[in-house]
């Protein structure tokens, strides 16, 4: 068992593509939603963007997505342009029964 698998996530997991995106939410569901959605160089997104979501929780519902091979996300190769980053985070957010708009 490696370091990674003894973590334990702080959100949920949705399956996209036969793998999990990692996703952490919080803040009242019925506020309306921002959407954090990293680049490159946020590692752990989910803890990065704390200290921004931490002050917006209370206004908003913020949803971290971690794409594939960051944070507790799975890592899968999979296409890395921008429509497919969407099309696998929209899905993950559908899967978890979030509705948009986006």
């Amino acid at each position: 068992m490696s370091n990674r698998d003894q973590l334990q996530a702080i959100g949920e997991f949705a399956e996209v593509k036969g793998h999990k995106i990692h996703v952490y939410r919080t803040g009242d569901p019925h506020k309306p939603k921002l959407v954090f959605m990293a680049g490159s160089s946020t590692v752990a997104p989910a803890y990065d963007f704390k200290i921004l979501y931490s002050k917006l929780q209370n206004d908003f519902r913020i949803i971290v997505i971690e794409k594939f091979g960051y944070g507790y996300s799975d890592i899968f190769e999979s296409e890395c342009d921008v429509d497919s980053l969407v099309e696998n985070q929209r899905m993950a957010l559908e899967k978890l029964g979030e509705k948009g708009p986006f």
